[in-house]
């Protein structure tokens, strides 16, 4: 835990791990104050605002055929056991997933579905199949896993900053400015629902 003094105050920053659908809903019963998820929509009373965007990265095991491949495409990759996190615990990021798929023309085989990244490099790692991550997920590298271009275009959902419309305060409201600036400067204001 840290504590980081604002102009109005306090504020205590707690960091956990936790899925996407357990912050949200943390957010909402007010167990939270505000969050980061990897997610572009929240329904009301939650507002969300995106911090950053990524592509996504395909992650093989040493020595897989397609290593030798610059970059890699969702047609090439479809017949080969696809892990993914379910979509209970980030429906965003699987229906993107799915979607990218759609409109490469191919449907995708998914041979396991793991709850963090973990445990998904560690299956690939094993030889179980390969998995679209973030970019981010790069710097989680362990042995038994290499990362290669994606060529289709497919992003990711941001990572953002969740909160409570109906539980604001003057601390959150200056984070959220110290995150993202004063309202009305480039980044923009704080949006309720839907980025």
């Amino acid at each position: 835990m840290d504590a980081h003094r604002l102009s109005r105050g306090v504020i205590e920053i707690v960091v956990t791990e936790a899925h996407t659908a357990e912050i949200l809903a943390a957010v909402l019963d007010g167990r939270l104050d505000a969050g980061l998820v990897w997610d572009d929509q929240a329904t009301p009373p939650l507002g969300i605002r995106p911090l950053e965007r990524v592509r996504f990265v395909v992650a093989l095991p040493t020595g897989h055929r397609f290593l030798g491949e610059t970059d890699l495409a969702l047609a090439d990759l479809a017949p080969e056991p696809l892990i993914l996190p379910p979509r209970a615990v980030t429906p965003h990021q699987f229906d993107r997933i799915i979607a990218g798929y759609r409109r490469a023309g191919v449907t995708p085989r998914i041979g396991h579905e793991i709850a963090s990244i973990p445990s998904q490099l560690g299956f690939v790692a094993s030889g179980l199949g390969y998995a679209l991550f973030p970019e981010y997920a790069r710097k989680l590298a362990m042995a038994g896993v290499e990362f290669k271009p994606l060529r289709d275009p497919l992003e990711s959902v941001p990572l953002s900053l969740v909160w409570n419309e109906k539980r604001t305060s003057p601390q959150l409201g200056e984070l959220v400015d110290q995150v993202f600036g004063p309202p009305g400067r480039s980044r923009g204001r704080l949006r309720k629902g839907r980025n």
